[in-house]
């Protein structure tokens, strides 16, 4: 802090006038001259805009979608493919490499885009033998269905006529054997052979009988369900076979970039226990989560502006409110908010400290000076007004406030000029010099 000091000399009372009272004379009128620099200041002057109150919160940025890939069945890891969305495109000692890089972090991928392929042979033999399955299944309702053949009904009733006719004959030659052993024509081992030819006879028409019943009739009702089950189970076999053959290929759920990958060409994954494969995240939005105190319950609603601050950005990010959450929370008595912040360039990182503000008030065409103008005294709110060369402590009564700007209801007048570079080192009636635009830039440097 530089100060202005006159330096006062004590002189000696001269008893004579001549050369040594000129002298003192003209020691005194330079050391009134000698006095230290004046403040240098920057001024603005009093304008009429637009204030607006804000809350300010901080959180972490996250992103607007997060997975972990896993697999959906065992395998090897057969390829990581290449990126159709990312390219390396560098030069080291000269040398130019150009090529697409494998699905790594950093690398853009597209909903649909093969993140892992596991090798497929064991589930292609799976599907094969699902199908032979399938076929025999298929086959075996087919002959049941063929039973009702026209062919098959004529031939089932020409063996019983042909059974018919036997039985006639065996009970002819049975009538005969039964006269001539009255008469003691044939012996008893002859009628016993002739009884039992009649028998068996009797049940070969019995059984042509049942065997055309059963082809005019065609398969049970039981017979054909258990064919048509015996399918559906074979085409379950064949649908699961060839959705595990689908996933030997893991693809990417949604538009995102690669954050983490977790395995390589060779390693081994299960989907039980689980392995992680890889981990997305959506970044076209990130999300800040933040703890709003409950005084502000209801000056929030879905849509509401923000602007988020984060570190290596000069400008402050436009955001809005996506959710809120209608619970409070009893030990911190806050609630809690989501900010979501368009990220299509990606430069915002999840993980990112934000400072985040939120509109709750705002005053239009009002008196506006910067905040740095404000000194307080006394628990009173000041600003300094430049007045011919000398500052002026002006007491102001305030309005709205944020981290830039303040509303002044009263006190100063549109038009004056402030002081706003630290007014607290400054006192009523001091004088100052104006600082120039060349000083402030040396200043900053």
């Amino acid at each position: 802090m530089r100060t202005s000091v006159v330096l006062l000399l004590a002189l000696p009372l001269l008893g004579t006038v001549g050369c040594g009272q000129q002298e003192a004379v003209t020691a005194l009128a330079a050391a009134k001259a000698i006095e230290a620099p004046k403040i240098s200041v920057t001024l603005t002057p009093v304008q009429r805009s637009e204030v607006t109150a804000t809350v300010e919160l901080v959180g972490s940025l996250v992103a607007r979608r997060e997975s972990i890939i896993v697999a959906e069945v065992d395998g090897v890891v057969k390829e990581i493919p290449t990126s159709a969305q990312t390219r390396v495109d560098v030069e080291i000692d000269g040398r130019r490499y150009s090529e697409p890089p494998r699905m790594d972090m950093g690398v853009e991928v597209a909903q649909g885009d093969v993140l892992v392929r596991l090798d497929p042979q064991q589930y292609e033999l799976k599907l094969l033998a699902a199908k032979a399955r399938l076929g025999v299944a298929e086959k075996e309702l087919a002959n049941l269905y063929a039973w009702r053949r026209t062919e098959e009904v004529r031939q089932a009733e020409a063996a019983k006529i042909e059974e018919e006719a036997r039985v006639q004959l065996a009970a002819a030659d049975l009538e005969r054997a039964k006269q001539l052993i009255d008469k003691e024509a044939i012996v008893q081992a002859q009628f016993d052979q002739l009884q039992t030819q009649h028998k068996t006879a009797l049940a070969a028409l019995a059984r042509a009988e049942a065997d055309l019943t059963l082809a005019k009739a065609g398969p049970t009702k039981e017979q054909i369900a258990v064919g048509v089950a015996a399918i559906e189970q074979a085409r379950a076999e064949v649908a699961r076979a060839e959705w595990d053959l689908t996933r030997c290929e893991i693809k990417a759920p949604y538009d995102a970039v690669v954050t983490e990958r977790f395995v390589d060409e060779g390693d081994s994954v299960t989907a039980m226990p689980r392995v992680e494969i890889m981990e997305l995240m959506d970044l076209s939005v990130v999300t800040a989560e933040l703890p709003v105190p409950e005084r502000y319950i209801n000056q929030f609603q879905v849509g509401h502006p923000a602007e988020v601050r984060v570190k290596g950005s000069t400008e402050p990010y436009r955001a809005a409110v996506t959710l809120i959450n209608d619970k409070v929370d009893p030990a911190s008595r806050t609630f809690r908010i989501r900010v979501g912040i368009p990220n299509e360039q990606r430069l915002l990182k999840v993980g990112q400290f934000a400072e985040v503000s939120l509109q709750i008030d705002r005053a239009a065409d009002t008196m506006v000076v910067p905040i740095d103008a404000i000194a307080y005294s006394g628990g009173q709110a000041n600003v300094f007004v430049y007045d011919q060369g000398q500052v002026r402590r002006q007491p102001v009564q305030l309005g709205l406030q944020n981290q830039r700007s303040a509303e002044v209801l009263a006190g100063i007048e549109p038009g004056q000029q402030v002081v706003v570079d630290d007014p607290s080192i400054l006192s009523d009636g001091m004088a100052v010099d104006i600082r120039t635009a060349d000083q402030t830039t040396r200043d900053t440097i």
